[in-house]
């Protein structure tokens, strides 16, 4: 049976809500973490994933919001068991639109790699070591990370650590009793949260509390299916709106769903859906990468090493003669590729007080 959702399902969609116990462990965000391993296995170790993606700006104009295309473009992710990733850009469309050609992430660090003028720049280089949330919030999504999203931003690992050991940050993270209920025809898991600002937050952020529901698949690893919010108003947005994100999936030869499109609407009070992120997935297949699926040097002729040191690390332009980028040990692991694939897609716009 085909698994392939619809953004109109979130709304039109009413079923019986089945009835189970309060005390069934099933019925517990617990259930989502304790499928955690099952759905790195499925869904993101040792993995190709390419997919077409396209970025909306939304904009107030004369007295509405209107939704325009800000860029479009094709990319590559390669994922292994050992937590790595790479991320490359291949194609765009709207090359007046500055997007990161590329990106690695380990399970210790994560750095992208931008153009800059004529030459290759490696930059945004975060480490879980220097600061957990930042990491986080880098190298746990993307397109290919979104199966193990919470809500369409972020991942549910970034969500247990926030709700662990949120205090320093702009928001505090709570969650509702989950519930099972009937959505997209079949049973999901349905897990309401709150993000409520706390004292001292930057104003352009607002002071309304967010809040939100988010779905998952009890029957197949708790994979996320969607997820709805409410929004206040805020500096950057100065109007409530609500937010609906869907990842549909289609089966697979073996019968297991795969991810087949994501779409994140935005509905300003009063006003019609406007699309503002869509992913296309054209492959997502098991794969097993290679020590060249990981290497940056043909790519972008980098010739310097990357580390977690919080530097701006500049490469050549490549095609240029340089001599070979030696990988080298960090952190208990090689140098491996393994980023959020391009950071732009979704961005995590919650700030933090500290930094830590």
């Amino acid at each position: 049976m085909s698994l392939r959702l619809s953004a109109l399902v979130l709304t039109t969609l009413t079923l019986p809500a089945p009835v189970r116990a309060r005390d069934d462990p099933a019925v517990s965000f617990d259930a989502v973490l304790a499928s955690a391993g099952a759905r790195k296995q499925l869904y993101h170790d040792n993995k190709r994933i390419t997919f077409t993606a396209r970025i909306y700006a939304l904009e107030l104009k004369d007295g509405r919001v209107t939704s325009t295309l800000g860029a479009d473009f094709d990319a590559e992710e390669v994922l292994d068991a050992a937590g790595r990733r790479r991320a490359t850009t291949t194609a765009s469309r709207l090359p007046s639109r500055k997007v990161n050609v590329g990106s690695y992430s380990a399970p210790d660090f994560y750095f992208r790699v931008v153009p800059d003028q004529d030459r290759f720049t490696i930059d945004e280089l975060n480490s879980r070591a220097s600061s957990v949330q930042r990491y986080l919030t880098h190298a746990t999504h993307g397109p290919g990370l979104l199966p193990s999203s919470f809500d369409g931003h972020r991942s549910v690992e970034l969500l247990t650590f926030l709700l662990a050991d949120g205090s320093n940050y702009a928001y505090a993270v709570t969650l509702g009793p989950p519930t099972l209920e009937a959505k997209f025809g079949r049973e999901v898991l349905a897990v309401p949260s709150t993000l409520t600002p706390l004292r001292g937050v930057d104003p352009k952020w607002g002071d309304g509390v967010i809040r939100q529901t988010s779905y998952f698949d009890p029957a197949h690893a708790h994979v996320f299916l969607g997820s709805e919010a409410e929004h206040p108003g805020t500096e950057a947005r100065p109007w409530p709106h609500r937010q609906t994100c869907v990842l549909e999936y289609e089966p697979r030869h073996d019968g297991r769903p795969v991810p087949r499109r994501f779409a994140r609407h935005v509905r300003p009070e009063g006003g019609e859906p406007l699309v503002e992120y869509e992913v296309e997935f054209t492959r997502y297949e098991d794969y097993a990468p290679t020590a060249d699926d990981f290497r940056l040097e043909a790519r972008y002729g980098l010739t310097t090493p990357a580390g977690p040191d919080d530097k701006k690390l500049v490469g050549v332009r490549s095609g240029t003669e340089s001599p070979a980028w030696p990988w080298r040990s960090v952190a208990a692991g090689a140098v491996v590729v393994a980023g959020a694939g391009v950071v732009g897609l979704v961005a995590y716009r919650r700030r933090r007080r500290t930094d830590r």
